[in-house]
């Protein structure tokens, strides 16, 4: 799967902060991919040696001097942009900023320009794009730069104040998505939220450089365009390791895998099916070998892993898709549902992990382990017969982090990454006893581009957590 950004050649782009860092990086990427990108900033000039810089490519990037601070300077040039360039498709609110202050002691105008340029500013940009999109009924797309310290808070002293505006962020995200949900508009909603990047926000914020490693801005722009030209070249002729690999997610992902020259191990109670689906790859740059496995058993588990390693070689990658759920509740549930469930979407995925991460370490492979998640591993939603499923999820969620921080501190060169989908029309809906759900489903193949985008990444950049939903969901 190779993702470009051609059904936005030649539409308009509107890119807050766009004179350095993060948002200069954006609007090359964008640019280079040939859309017309207007570039919001107080520093004008900057753009302008961007632009300069960019000429002759594809697209073209126009310089617009705003201070988003002010509503009526927002107001005037969204308008502006609109004259010059004509309808909107693509707003990119990446304008933010951390001032140095403390709750305790804190200076009341730092708080007010932090948030005033994190929160406020991005809703009134927002407001005034998503009009101009409503009113062209375009199938547009606004995503929000946010920061994993929209996520998780920190004891960085200075940082007291930005981190609030960023979980703001996460929630405005959220609560968009929902509102255009309601009123049936084709517009995407995504909020990406980087590590420490390295820019001169630091030293704007008076922090200097943090002790930690760094991504780059074009590692965030890569996440905004979601431009995987690099497909997974490094992993060709490597072996990965795909669990209920016979149908549905699994037999997708397994697919592209092959097709981007990956050998891979299949592994399945229906080994038929991933048979079937090895004879018509046949042709393709890698391989699919089908392994009989039920995870639920630990002594399976365990032999299957070594029987890939001797037939196959080092494992590079590991997949765990294999999930169930099973019509039950808490109040009068079935424990033998229940510890199918939990086997196989907890235990399993430990025991499969742990299995391969050693392969990992012994051969020093810088390698990628990939949990397939769910939305339900983030909110918990009344859905009578899944009561143990989404607290299957949340615990996936956690374990995907805490192998992490594991990794992180045995210094491993290998990154963890929890996809999360929403509803995906696959046979676990009749498999469980449910049925079709009345909401709008994504496909298979959808999550299998999500595995081929965090394999895809620069070695350098784990991409930790990625919800993918379908529009309208």
């Amino acid at each position: 799967m190779v993702l470009t950004l051609e059904r936005f050649i030649g539409k308009v782009a509107v890119v807050t902060g766009a004179s350095a860092g993060i948002g200069a990086a954006i609007v090359e990427e964008l640019v280079k991919n040939g859309l017309i990108v207007a570039g919001l900033a107080r520093r004008i000039n900057k753009i302008e040696k961007i632009a300069h810089k960019l000429s002759g490519q594809k697209g073209t990037l126009c310089a617009f001097k705003c201070d988003l601070t002010e509503e009526s300077q927002i107001i005037a040039t969204v308008e502006e942009v609109i004259g010059t360039l004509g309808p909107i498709s693509i707003l990119i609110n990446n304008a933010g900023l951390s001032q140095h202050t403390s709750l305790l002691r804190g200076e009341t105008k730092k708080w007010k320009t932090v948030l005033d340029t994190n929160i406020l500013g991005l809703c009134i940009v927002t407001r005034e794009v998503a009009q101009n999109i409503i009113a062209n009924k375009t199938a547009g797309h606004i995503i929000h730069i946010n920061s994993v310290l929209g996520h998780v808070v920190l004891d960085i002293p200075g940082l007291n104040m930005y981190g609030p505006t960023k979980y703001a962020v996460t929630s405005l995200a959220e609560t968009l998505r929902l509102e255009i949900n309601r009123e049936k508009l084709h517009v995407k909603v995504t909020s990406i939220s980087p590590g420490y990047v390295k820019t001169e926000f630091q030293d704007i914020a008076e922090f200097g450089e943090l002790p930690m490693p760094a991504l780059h801005p074009a590692d965030v722009a890569d996440a905004v365009s979601e431009v995987i030209v690099r497909a997974v070249e490094r992993f060709s002729g490597k072996v990965a390791v795909v669990t209920g690999a016979s149908a549905g997610i699994g037999a997708s992902i397994a697919e592209d895998l092959v097709k981007n020259g990956i050998i891979v191990a299949g592994l399945a109670r229906r080994t038929e099916n991933v048979e079937k689906i090895a004879q018509k790859l046949t042709g393709q740059k890698g391989k699919l070998y089908a392994f009989k496995c039920d995870m639920t058993v630990e002594a399976e588990v365990i032999a299957t892993i070594k029987q890939i390693i001797a037939k196959l070689g080092p494992i590079s990658i590991l997949i765990n898709n294999a999930g169930l759920s099973l019509n039950t509740s808490l109040l009068g549930g079935d424990t033998k549902k229940w510890k199918t469930v939990l086997d196989t979407n907890i235990l399993g995925l430990c025991i499969a992990t742990r299995e391969v991460a050693q392969n990992m370490i012994a051969n020093k492979t810088a390698g990628h382990i990939i949990h397939i998640n769910s939305v339900l591993g983030h909110q918990v939603i009344d859905f009578p017969g899944l009561n143990v499923y989404g607290p299957s999820k949340y615990a996936v969620t956690a374990l995907a982090e805490t192998l992490r921080l594991e990794i992180n501190r045995e210094k491993l060169q290998i990154k963890v990454t929890s996809i999360s989908p929403g509803y995906v029309k696959t046979d676990i809906q009749s498999v469980s006893g449910l049925g079709d759900l009345p909401i709008p489903p994504l496909d298979p193949a959808d999550i299998a581009d999500a595995v081929i985008y965090a394999l895809s990444t620069h070695p350098h950049v784990n991409v930790s957590e990625l919800t993918v939903r379908a529009v309208g969901s």
